[in-house]
């Protein structure tokens, strides 16, 4: 009877202590998931913030081609311009001024700004 109890309490000694054992080890994993989790959202959280980045560099890109493209557009029509001979001197000069010609160019370049 002695040796009975004596492994009955041992037993439950030992599934205590197990119980116990896998409790603390359950918790600490659960901390390490808790903390895989939060740097999992932190680096979408820096990816979402580098692909807005991303796109605001590609609009930028963009408008900066836009710009270049139409500027390359002006200086392509003043050498067009330059090239040609003269016919102001052959003909009447338009009724537009310089200053209305100016005026346009600054209303195109202003868009493109």
């Amino acid at each position: 009877m002695f040796w009975g109890t004596f492994f009955a309490i041992l037993s439950f000694v030992g599934v205590v202590a197990a119980k116990y054992y896998t409790a603390s080890e359950y918790s600490k994993l659960r901390r390490r998931l808790e903390e895989v989790k939060y740097k999992i959202n932190k680096k979408k959280n820096e990816f979402k913030l580098a692909e807005n980045k991303k796109a605001e560099a590609q609009a930028e890109e963009k408008a900066h081609e836009e710009r270049i493209r139409f500027i390359k557009e002006v200086i392509n029509g003043i050498r067009i311009q330059i090239n040609q001979p003269d016919a102001s001197v052959l003909k009447d000069p338009p009724n537009v001024s310089a200053s209305q010609d100016t005026q346009a160019l600054e209303k195109k370049t202003r868009k493109y700004a």
